[in-house]
């Protein structure tokens, strides 16, 4: 095959490293370097009150593979505390009037979330685990695009209650099954994992909650 001449071979080196186009808006390929230098997980974490102290596979009582995986899942759930404590900061701007209404945000969640739905699982426990993470955080997802659209068309008061909190019924509904998930089926189903490492993922779980 004859060499590509340089200005093709150049062409061609671009468009493999450009982002991503997909439904309608600028997006990325899921790298978590990108996303935690807009903000680091030991921020996002003080957001919520927590130390970052993550789930550590290799100080584990359960066999590598399983470790390893959990450990996979709840990395990825951490970018999307980091999503969302960006997202919350945003809207907070807007309805401050510190950044324009129509000011462009853009999220990894599509990218994130798919991470999650790519992990090759096959323990029935890690299955319910993810299925019920992407579920809590889809919850949530509504919630932040319900009140970023309250704040972009200046209508707050639409997601107050009457002591001036936001609210919404996506995140008690997402709240739940996260409590759920870590009381009622992590502490049960994964018993043999040293306390340590079922604390951080209470921890990891207790920053996607709102």
């Amino acid at each position: 095959m004859e060499k590509l001449c340089p200005f093709f071979l150049s062409l061609v080196l671009l468009l493999i490293s450009a982002p991503i186009q997909a439904k309608g808006k600028k997006t990325f390929r899921y790298d978590k370097n990108e996303i935690t230098a807009r903000k680091s997980l030991d921020e996002a974490y003080a957001r919520f009150g927590k130390i970052y102290k993550p789930y550590d596979s290799g100080h584990s009582n359960l066999d590598l593979k399983t470790a390893k995986q959990l450990e996979r899942l709840f990395t990825l759930t951490d970018m999307a505390v980091i999503e969302k404590v960006i997202l919350l900061e945003v809207i907070g701007k807007i309805d401050q009037h510190e950044l324009a209404r129509d000011t462009i945000h853009i999220d990894y969640y599509d990218e994130i979330l798919g991470e999650m739905e790519k992990l090759r699982i096959k323990d029935k426990r890690l299955i319910k685990v993810r299925k019920d993470l992407i579920k809590g955080i889809n919850h949530h997802r509504e919630v932040l695009d319900a009140w970023l659209m309250a704040a972009r068309k200046d209508r707050v008061y639409k997601v107050k209650n009457a002591s001036g909190h936001w609210v919404h019924p996506g995140t008690s509904a997402g709240d739940k099954i996260f409590y759920s998930l870590y009381h009622s089926y992590i502490i049960t189903n994964f018993k043999a994992e040293y306390p340590e490492n079922l604390k951080a993922l209470s921890r990891h779980l207790c920053v996607l909650v709102f």
